[in-house]
């Protein structure tokens, strides 16, 4: 009997455990993963690096970009009447992600010409996911980065585009 309690009281600690986040091979592969997640068509669509030269763009100066960022890319479209781009960041450490999520929300402004209704930051584990398109793929990319990082976000904010 003991140990079927002491058994049972394992399982219980363990699922009552943290949820890790999954670690991705690149932050192209995990901003890809979210796209087809998502289910959108990825013919169209190229990836570039970010680095600390855009920095300024996200609300941070290139040292906090070089200090707290390991990788980052953005995927957009070729031909694009959405606005849609998605930014995926990873991270030196969790801490870092969070920081740097905030960050971005509390500083993003649209652009006068920018088509975007909407954008969203999303923070889970080292990784942080900035997209901006319509209201209904904003809600998908923020869906397939859930579930893709297993199902936890520590930090997810909206923000309309009223211009």
């Amino acid at each position: 009997m003991k140990k079927i309690l002491c058994l049972l009281a394992c399982i219980f600690m363990i699922s009552c455990g943290k949820n890790s986040v999954p670690v991705f091979a690149d932050t192209g592969n995990l901003a890809e993963a979210i796209c087809q997640k998502a289910g959108w068509d990825m013919s169209g669509i190229y990836r570039e690096t970010v680095d600390e030269s855009l920095a300024f763009a996200f609300g941070i100066s290139a040292d906090q970009f070089d200090e707290r960022v390991e990788h980052a890319v953005c995927l957009r479209e070729i031909v694009d009447s959405k606005g849609r781009a998605l930014y995926v960041f990873e991270a030196d450490e969790a801490s870092d992600a969070l920081w740097l999520g905030q960050k971005i929300y509390a500083s993003y402004e649209f652009a006068p010409c920018d088509a975007a209704e909407k954008m969203t930051v999303a923070v889970s584990g080292k990784y942080v996911m900035l997209f901006k398109s319509d209201s209904a793929e904003t809600e998908k990319a923020a869906q397939s980065f859930r579930s893709l990082a297993g199902g936890a976000l520590r930090f997810k904010k909206d923000r309309d585009n009223h211009a």
